[in-house]
């Protein structure tokens, strides 16, 4: 049975990440809106280039999405063939902040926000 850390973390400066919070800290990317008023939000466990690993004993296991509206979804991983990278298609009229957060097995919750206005 895997040991799943679920505490929320905070990385001591969030104008300056150390590498380890790069690491975990989820980087949402916002794509421009399609014809039918959809944008694609990626979510990227790792910022500024330094990806999180996916090993055995480390592992992203879960991602989630937030608006200021409600829960837009979540990807749930496998710790052996998935990093932590997910997608989600939404409707961001009304919407002013996205929360992305990125559940690492070891290390806890690690989240981001991105303010839309």
């Amino acid at each position: 049975m895997s040991f799943f850390n679920n505490f929320e973390m905070t990385p001591n400066d969030k104008n300056s990440l150390n590498r380890f919070e790069k690491k975990h800290t989820p980087e949402i990317i916002v794509g421009k809106k399609d014809r039918r008023g959809f944008s694609l939000i990626e979510i990227v466990v790792g910022s500024d280039g330094v990806a999180h690993p996916t090993e055995d004993n480390h592992w992203i296991h879960l991602i989630e999405l937030h608006s200021d509206i409600g829960k837009v979804g979540f990807i749930k991983f496998d710790q052996y063939q998935s990093s932590g990278y997910g997608a989600f298609r939404v409707r961001l009229d009304g919407v002013k902040e996205l929360k992305a957060k990125a559940y690492c097995n070891l290390h806890g919750v690690w989240s981001s926000t991105k303010n839309l206005r």
